[in-house]
């Protein structure tokens, strides 16, 4: 009598299962081919952001040994493109070396220029565009009115921001350049003083200090 008892149940929940799988069978293929395409899009992008990733870099890499080389304008050119074709920080990065080299054949004019489009740039990170900042600051010392550069500097020497050593002895420059020793003293005193600071800068510091007792 048990066995028959366990037949039926079982014919009965064989019964449903077919009921459940006629009525919502097709929802779970539906599902699973979902799952199995979101997987391979996702595989398929990864790879092809790996890719692009690698291409990015050697082309950046390639453009600094030109720089290396003498070959400023070919890298100078090739960071160009590699700033309007590849995505995220190599991007970024081949515009602030652009820069740093359109500095470094004398074009001033054309280096803040492109130091502040990175600044200026919502899309860039902000340790990044703090760093266009900074750059552009330090070319602009001879030439810029003094408080326009200091209140740049001021919102980057805050604590907690990367490159506030840079701008405090930015800052401490510019003291010096008009002739306010007892500013520059305790600029060249913070840095000298701050754990944080970087070894060399902190000698540097030490050693300016020295000079303006």
């Amino acid at each position: 009598m048990a066995d028959i008892f366990q037949e039926i149940d079982e014919e009965l929940r064989q019964d449903r299962a077919t009921k459940l799988w006629n009525r919502y069978g097709n929802y779970v293929i539906a599902v699973a081919v979902l799952i199995v395409i979101a997987v391979g899009g996702y595989k398929y992008w990864n790879a092809r952001d790996l890719e692009a990733r690698q291409t990015a870099s050697a082309a950046y890499q390639a453009a600094v040994s030109q720089a290396a080389d003498g070959d400023v304008a070919s890298a100078i050119s090739a960071l160009g493109e590699l700033a309007r074709d590849a995505g995220g920080g190599y991007a970024v990065l081949a515009r602030l070396r652009q820069a740093a080299l359109a500095a470094s054949k004398g074009d001033i004019e054309g280096a803040v220029l492109a130091y502040g489009a990175v600044a200026s740039d919502d899309d860039v990170a902000d340790a990044l565009r703090d760093l266009a900042r900074v750059r552009s600051v330090a070319l602009q010392v001879e030439t810029a009115p003094a408080a326009e550069l200091m209140e740049t500097l001021d919102g980057l020497a805050v604590v907690g921001n990367p490159w506030r050593p840079m701008a405090l002895e930015l800052k401490g420059v510019i003291s010096i350049k008009g002739r306010d020793t007892a500013a520059a003293r305790a600029l060249f005193t913070q840095l000298s003083d701050d754990a944080g600071t970087p070894s060399g800068m902190r000698a540097r510091a030490a050693e300016i200090l020295k000079a303006l007792q």
